[in-house]
């Protein structure tokens, strides 16, 4: 069986990230790093064919020589094939679009949510996965 050859260069993944709003990115990179349930996962050209679940957290985005771009990923599912990675989410948000002080105060906010039942817990530990997920972006952003 013949193998199939990518139509992307040896050094570089193209990155799209769908919502169901539609395409926030879809660009030519160098690396991709993605906040798993259980980690971070970075892709590299070349990367073998994988799907995970995405956890809540930041997307990083790099080019040689230039900053990263970051976004904030709130779940789903990353696809990685022929130097493509395809991250499919709720929710994508570029870093830009995070204000540090709201993101703070969302924090804060969860932590003192009340914990005193089940569903309760349930909300509170959903409220925090979802502002510390964008406390990392923020950090890791440098806003």
């Amino acid at each position: 069986m013949a193998k199939k050859e990518s139509s992307k260069p040896a050094g570089a993944v193209r990155c799209r990230v769908l919502t169901p709003e539609g395409t926030v990115c879809d660009q030519e990179t160098d690396f991709v790093v993605v906040w798993l349930e259980d980690g971070q996962l970075g892709i590299a050209p070349g990367r073998k064919p994988i799907v995970a679940r995405l956890g809540i957290g930041p997307l990083r985005i790099g080019r040689a020589g230039k900053e990263p771009k970051y976004y904030y990923i709130q779940g789903g599912l990353v696809e990685v094939a022929e130097n493509v990675v395809s991250v499919l989410t709720e929710r994508a948000i570029p870093a830009e679009q995070l204000d540090a002080a709201a993101v703070a105060q969302r924090l804060q906010a969860a932590q003192a949510m009340p914990a005193d039942t089940p569903e309760l817990r349930r909300r509170r530990q959903e409220a925090l996965r979802i502002a510390q997920g964008q406390w990392r972006v923020v950090q890791a952003a440098g806003r």
